[in-house]
């Protein structure tokens, strides 16, 4: 029941499709209301919508750890990402390797 509410907040918090006008509009975060067996990773989303989501994950009671059985890959570094605003939308974007 609890991970259907958090599915829920989740989608109506993305609901805009990270709408953005301007490059700094835009962020790459790993926040997640309730950690699970593996992360999601680095993910894009503008600043509005990550402020929604810790404002619904500050009144989300997790439930507390359970035993996880599965081997999860190591998930990108966020410092690999940068987050852009194209045609109005956040996007994550590897960011260019200098020197090479």
């Amino acid at each position: 029941m609890l991970s259907v509410l958090v599915s829920v907040l989740l989608t109506q918090s993305s609901s805009d499709g990270h709408a953005c006008v301007k490059h700094s509009d835009c962020i790459i975060t790993t926040t997640t209301c309730c950690a699970g067996c593996c992360g999601p990773g680095p993910y894009v989303t503008s600043k509005a919508d990550e402020a929604q989501m810790l404002k619904k994950c500050s009144v989300i009671e997790c439930a507390g750890p359970t035993k996880c059985d599965i081997v999860c890959e190591p998930p990108m570094s966020p410092d690999a990402l940068e987050a852009r605003c194209v045609a109005k939308q956040c996007v994550a974007r590897l960011k260019k390797r200098s020197g090479r």
